[in-house]
């Protein structure tokens, strides 16, 4: 998703890459403060984004895109990022993106565009904890099931 982000903003440098607003944020003033402008509707469920709010530079993903933020803003070129973070619900997800400078008058990297996926990991507690709970489920279907002979007449 973040080559595609960047092929498009190669295509268009003067405004938000178009086709990933369900999976991007727009910060306002990247280099101060960092104001939320924009959040697509995955990304809100996920993190809880909310557009009016400063990125938060003490707390899981926003830590890692204010400081995308502020690269762009010292240099305006898109800046691709990978993390490992505690979702809000206590997952572990790795979170891969591209900060791309938006321009906004006469500053190239007036506004940032974030587009960035993640996927689920377990931890090894997690999948232990999930291989427990299946073989438990399957013993009480097995349990629940009567053994029936296919050939006995």
């Amino acid at each position: 998703m973040a080559g595609r982000a960047l092929a498009a903003w190669r295509a268009g440098q003067d405004a938000p890459v178009p086709g990933f607003a369900a999976h991007s944020l727009i910060v306002g003033d990247p280099a101060g403060s960092a104001l939320i402008e924009a959040v697509g509707q995955t990304i809100a469920a996920t993190f809880h984004f909310e557009p009016g709010r400063a990125l938060m530079r003490a707390q899981g993903l926003a830590t890692e895109l204010s400081a995308a933020c502020e690269l762009v803003a010292l240099h305006p070129e898109p800046v691709p990022f990978e993390v490992s973070v505690e979702a809000p619900d206590g997952a572990q997800l790795m979170v891969r993106g591209i900060a791309l400078p938006l321009v906004r008058g006469d500053d190239p990297a007036g506004a940032v565009q974030i587009v960035c996926n993640w996927r689920e990991v377990l931890s090894r507690s997690a999948a232990r904890r999930l291989r427990r709970e299946l073989g438990a489920a399957l013993r009480d279907v097995r349990a629940a099931a009567p053994h029936t002979d296919p050939f006995q007449p």
